[in-house]
């Protein structure tokens, strides 16, 4: 399998009718190409090491000699139809970035990879590329100080269509370093690195690197450049929790109250809950990506160390110290997050039993209700039926003299209705207390083996 996505001139001309920028025109093309920044260091004279930063097209990065240490901060790394893909095309063409790294890119914001590190060998040059993506929160405030996590609308949800605690952003960038080992003095080292949608944090990390005066020492360990990246993942994880932590307070707080005194009104936000079970759930999945990132840097370094392509220092040795450090700030981070799940579980199991306890309670009035309405209806059935079986014949009208009197009989009526009430209530009482007593039996069991256990 071809590793390498060749196909483009590299004698200092960027060629407009080539395949690479075929579906864009001159005046796109140049617009996007003036969003590159060029960090690069080399040594003026023995005594003094120059670090500049300059932003430049892409013609004219490729016309620029090349220094020991490059790094390019590029705008973005999707290779989809739009204009803006261009330049994308164009930097993993002509820096023969592998084929591996653009199918990580994949064509879209949504079908990226969450993480990855790899690496492969091109003869005398050794390849890493990386992609990471972790979820970002945006943490707002209400006029009364209220915290909530702001709404991102995005492309699928209609007019209007905005759910509680809603944020969809994600904080995606993609890595590619080419190392050249030093061979003696004759040859010596060199990285050239590019970093594909940098945020501005990230930027300014890379940007410190400028008055470093020890950045020869990158030279010979490449994946010292990964720290300042690590580090940016994990700051931006943490960030993600300290909002999520901050909402998940202020609503945990709302519902212990409305769970403590039940007479208010239980109007529970079990949507924005869901939405900040669900943020949680892609900040675990961030920091499970991010330590997985970790731990190949980390090991990879490691296979370097011991096989001495790396040769052991001072400086890599803080550089493996520092990877471990980023894991364990990860891991912590992890720990975090399953305290955030178990709380957010229980906060969800209170305001869902609460409710439950409301309907319950109401359910018991309308149940006193039904059976006020069962104690008249039974209390009326006897003497219904006895009328409906008698009819009229316990009353008698004189039709000559207009009278209306008792029949002889009348007495029988209540000799035979009263001892039918009686038998009907005595025969309620005697079932239901069977009922409660089958009922007390179960609970007393069910109990018992719930104790058992």
């Amino acid at each position: 399998m071809a590793h390498f996505v060749y196909n483009y001139s590299r004698q200092g001309k960027a060629a407009i009718g080539s395949p690479i920028l075929d579906k864009f025109s001159h005046d796109d093309l140049l617009w996007q190409l003036r969003n590159l920044e060029l960090l690069q260091w080399q040594a003026v004279d023995s005594s003094k090491v120059q670090g500049a930063m300059e932003r430049m097209s892409f013609g004219e990065l490729i016309s620029t000699a090349e220094t020991p240490l490059q790094i390019i901060l590029a705008p973005i790394d999707r290779l989809g139809p739009s204009a803006s893909s261009g330049l994308a095309r164009a930097l993993v063409q002509h820096y023969r970035i592998p084929t591996e790294y653009a199918l990580e890119s994949g064509l879209s914001l949504y079908s990226s990879v969450t993480n990855s590190f790899g690496t492969i060998e091109d003869g005398e040059e050794c390849l890493f590329w990386a992609h990471s993506m972790v979820k970002t929160i945006l943490l707002r405030f209400s006029d009364v100080g209220e915290p909530y996590i702001g709404v991102a609308k995005t492309g699928y949800l209609k007019s209007g269509d905005v759910f509680p605690q809603q944020d969809d952003t994600w904080a995606g960038a993609g890595f590619f370093l080419r190392w050249r080992p030093a061979k003696g003095k004759d040859r010596p080292g060199s990285i050239v690195m590019i970093v594909f949608t940098p945020h501005d944090a990230l930027r300014e990390a890379f940007r410190d690197l400028l008055p470093q005066p020890a950045w020869q020492e990158t030279l010979a360990d490449p994946l010292s450049l990964f720290v300042p990246v690590l580090e940016y993942l994990y700051l931006e994880i943490a960030r993600a929790i300290n909002a999520v932590m901050t909402v998940l307070k202020h609503v945990e707080k709302h519902v212990l109250k409305r769970a403590s005194n039940q007479t208010n009104s239980l109007d529970f936000d079990f949507v924005g809950m869901n939405k900040i079970s669900t943020h949680i759930t892609h900040i675990r999945e961030s920091c499970t990506s991010t330590l997985a990132t970790v731990d190949r840097v980390r090991t990879h370094h490691e296979s370097l160390l011991r096989s001495s392509t790396i040769p052991t220092s001072s400086s890599t040795r803080n550089t493996h110290q520092l990877l471990l450090h980023k894991q364990t700030l990860l891991q912590a981070c992890a720990t975090r997050v399953s305290s955030m799940e178990s709380r957010m579980q229980n906060m969800a199991n209170l305001a869902f039993n609460t409710v439950n306890q409301r309907d319950s309670r109401d359910m018991r009035a309308d149940s006193q209700a039904m059976k006020v309405i069962a104690m008249m209806t039974m209390l009326f059935l006897p003497v219904t039926a006895v009328a409906t079986v008698c009819g009229s014949n316990f009353v008698t009208y004189d039709q000559s003299t207009g009278r209306v009197g008792l029949a002889v009989n009348f007495g029988l009526f209540w000799a035979v209705t009263l001892p039918l009430t009686l038998i009907v209530f005595v025969a309620y009482g005697v079932s239901y207390a069977k009922w409660r007593g089958r009922v007390d039996k179960w609970r007393r069991n069910v109990g018992g083996a719930a104790k058992r256990k």
